[in-house]
């Protein structure tokens, strides 16, 4: 297990910064919670993470889309962790 936890962080910085470019202004805040942030983490785990936007316009199954294609899909070690996002605005 420690493994994992030695090599997620540049693929979470990756992340991070795919949220940020995309969202920009709209970004309120990004948490991560379940099993990573418990430290309970393993190669079978995915990355619960909630998204929360000022504004959206998009509908639950939309955001999730675009969530894969502009950010999830960019990240460079995509395979490594599934991430499960929850986005919702104020």
């Amino acid at each position: 297990m420690r493994k994992i936890y030695q090599i997620l962080p540049p693929f979470l910085d990756e992340l991070s910064e795919k949220r940020k470019a995309y969202y920009g202004r709209d970004l309120i805040a990004a948490i991560v919670f379940g099993a990573y942030a418990r430290g309970e983490v393993s190669f079978g785990s995915d990355l619960d993470i909630l998204i929360v936007l000022k504004e959206c316009s998009l509908n639950r199954s939309q955001r999730q889309r675009v969530f894969g294609k502009h950010i999830e899909d960019q990240v460079s070690g995509k395979n490594l962790l599934p991430i499960s996002p929850i986005i919702i605005e104020t």
